[in-house]
C-alpha cells in the first residue's frame, strides 16, 4: 500500500460540537467536508514577540508550501488532547522539553521566526502565501493578550 492510499485510509474521530465522541472515520470523508474531528495544535513563541512558523512541505496534501503558525495534527482514537500536541510538536520539530529544533519528517519545508504583527497582517490581508484555518488568526490574538 503506499504512503497517499494508507493517510486516506487514516482514522480521524469524529465528534460533534461538543467534542463528544460520534464515530472513527477515514481521512478521506472527513477533510474538505466539513466534519468535525479532533486535532492539537502548539504555538512556540518566544520573548521578542515572535512566532516560530513553518512552511508546509510541498508534497502535502492540504496546502502544500503554505505558511502555518502552529504545530499540530489530530488525535487517534481515544488520544488525549495534550499527548497529541507533544506528539506532533516532537514528529514536526524534535522538540522535547529543552531539544532543539529539527526538521526531518518530510512534513515541514522551513521554520522561521515572525513577529506577532507580521503574521497578524499576513492574516488580516488572506495573504495567499498563509494557511490561516479557521482557528489560526484567534489563536495568534489570544497569545498576544496573554491569555495563553
Amino acid at each position: 500500500m503506499n504512503q497517499k492510499s494508507s493517510k486516506a485510509d487514516e482514522l480521524f474521530f469524529v465528534v460533534d460540537e461538543h467534542d463528544q465522541p460520534l464515530a472513527p472515520l477515514p481521512r478521506k470523508l472527513v477533510h474538505g467536508h466539513g466534519v468535525w474531528h479532533r486535532a492539537s495544535h502548539v504555538a512556540l513563541v518566544n520573548g521578542r514577540g515572535e512566532i516560530l512558523c513553518h512552511q508546509r512541505a510541498l508534497n502535502k496534501e492540504i496546502d502544500p508550501g503554505m505558511w502555518v503558525a502552529v504545530f499540530g495534527g489530530h488525535l487517534a482514537p481515544n488520544e488525549p488532547y495534550e499527548s497529541a500536541a507533544r506528539r506532533e510538536l516532537q514528529e514536526e520539530t524534535g522538540v522535547v522539553a529543552d531539544n532543539q529544533v529539527r526538521l526531518d519528517d518530510g512534513e515541514v519545508a522551513q521554520v522561521k521566526w515572525f513577529p506577532f504583527a507580521a503574521v497578524q497582517k499576513a492574516f488580516a490581508a488572506n495573504d495567499p502565501q498563509w494557511f490561516a484555518g479557521t482557528h489560526q488568526p484567534q489563536l495568534l490574538e489570544a497569545l498576544i493578550d496573554g491569555a495563553v
